[in-house]
């Protein structure tokens, strides 16, 4: 009996056999019984996921509809219906969680194929969005200091993608972009004075990434040494405090104007 071309029932035929000596009839019957079987009971996504899939097969005989319903939108199905005798059916399972709230979400997809059905649970992780941390917000350097660093951490989850933008001719920043997921990166803050006026200098930065933005402030005081052999203060003012010199922004306290105290 070929019960390849037959859906699930009960099935009966009358065969007649004439011969010279006489006539007799011969009733067969089969039943055609396809079995649902599936690969999978179980899936888990997160980020790094790639596609999942399950097999369909007919453990029985016969033709065997099937059919298949995700219990939520984000899951995403190759197919989802069909037939299949002695074969099998391959059916890929994607996930889409963009504008998903972080976190853990639950569903199921569930395979028919008339009275037989099969669950297959599923599992997604949504990240938690990045979120940019700076180990600081003001830099100062002092006059003999010219390097420091500060360290960017990603708080949040996934890949923190994350650059600086910055327009200060004394500061050099290096490097001046990177990624982080749990790692963390530090960037070197370099200052070049030598060619800068006594004075206070301040100027900002900007770290940009897909978490968040974050300002640093960096400082230093420029002080550019003198010589002054004080032989001759013409050049300089002696006020109540102490004395000026009308070049420069320093001052020589009253009892410093004679010994080593005022080299």
């Amino acid at each position: 009996v070929n019960r390849s071309s037959l859906y699930q029932g009960n099935y009966s035929i009358n065969i007649g056999i004439t011969s010279n000596g006489g006539y007799e009839q011969v009733n067969i019957t089969c039943d055609v019984v396809p079995i649902l079987a599936v690969s999978e009971n179980n899936f888990y996504f997160d980020e790094s996921t790639d596609i999942l899939s399950f097999v369909i097969t007919n453990a029985g005989n016969g033709i065997m509809p099937w059919s298949i319903d995700a219990s939520d939108n984000w899951i995403i199905l190759s197919d989802n219906s069909g037939e299949i005798t002695d074969d099998m059916m391959e059916v890929y399972v994607d996930v889409d969680q963009s504008g998903m709230d972080g976190g853990s979400y639950y569903s199921s997809i569930i395979i028919y194929s008339g009275d037989n059905q099969h669950e297959i649970n599923v599992e997604m992780d949504v990240p938690l969005p990045p979120v940019l941390n700076v180990s600081t917000s003001d830099l100062h350097f002092s006059n003999d200091q010219s390097e420091t660093s500060i360290y960017i951490t990603n708080t949040g989850e996934g890949v923190l993608s994350w650059n600086i933008t910055e327009n200060i001719s004394w500061l050099i920043i290096s490097p001046e972009s990177g990624t982080t997921t749990m790692e963390e990166d530090e960037i070197t803050i370099t200052i070049y004075n030598d060619n800068l006026s006594n004075g206070e200098y301040e100027e900002s930065f900007s770290i940009i990434s897909n978490g968040g933005s974050f300002d640093v402030t960096a400082s230093m005081i420029v002080v550019n040494p003198i010589y002054e052999d004080f032989e001759d203060l013409s050049d300089w003012i002696e006020e109540t405090e102490g004395w000026y010199n009308s070049g420069q922004i320093y001052s020589i306290p009253s009892e410093c104007q004679q010994g080593d105290c005022a080299r």
